[in-house]
């Protein structure tokens, strides 16, 4: 109650799982893999995002997790020789489910949005390829339309990637090579926006 308005910057707004699979599709994409290439590892890895929302026994997580990797990293070419299939597999899956990512896979930020009913600035830029701006702002609008909240914001940024950045291809890889820490563009639109909110939320009250 205490929180008067909220500012987003490049925020998800669909369920993180989907979320993932579309970013490693985008930045694939964009470097050049070929369709087939990011078709086959887009199954793989949307049937491992599927058993982590599935099994929510730890127990059972682990048994059917490590039976997939198990399967999908037969002759996997990029199996280091000195490390037993055993070894990989365990590689594999405690990576999968570090406890930080299966929260992730399972959230649905959506669910949180419905719930904010304070005035909301979001921006996403237009070459963002971790959280992409149609799909997020879209989601986004409809779930605080949803919540009833009227009182929002978004945009979608032209030229700027994640780190709202003036880039050549939103690539992650180009961020520590861009000079500009944020594009005065952002700076702009959240400082216009702010003095637009701050000047309804000062004023006194008669």
């Amino acid at each position: 109650r205490n929180v008067h308005f909220i500012v987003l910057l490049a925020t998800p707004a669909i369920p993180d799982d989907e979320l993932l699979l579309l970013q490693q599709t985008l930045i694939a994409k964009a470097k050049g893999t070929t369709e087939s290439e990011i078709l086959k590892s887009k199954d793989l890895n949307q049937k491992a995002f599927d058993i982590v929302k599935r099994y929510t026994n730890n127990d059972e997580l682990q048994l059917q997790m490590t039976n997939y990797i198990t399967e999908i990293s037969k002759d996997d070419p990029d199996k280091p020789a000195n490390m037993t299939n055993e070894e990989y597999v365990r590689l594999q899956v405690d990576h999968v489910l570090r406890p930080w990512m299966v929260n992730f896979l399972r959230y649905d930020p959506a669910k949180t949005l419905e719930k904010v009913k304070c005035p909301v600035f979001a921006i996403i830029g237009s070459k963002d390829l971790q959280v992409s701006p149609q799909e997020n702002l879209e989601a986004l609008k409809k779930a605080l339309t949803k919540g009833g909240n009227t009182g929002f914001t978004a945009k979608e940024l032209p030229g700027l990637n994640h780190l709202f950045q003036e880039c050549e291809t939103g690539l992650p890889g180009e961020y520590n090579r861009i000079e500009q820490a944020i594009s005065p563009i952002a700076i702009t639109e959240m400082l216009n926006w702010l003095k637009k909110i701050l000047s309804i939320i000062l004023i006194p009250k008669k």
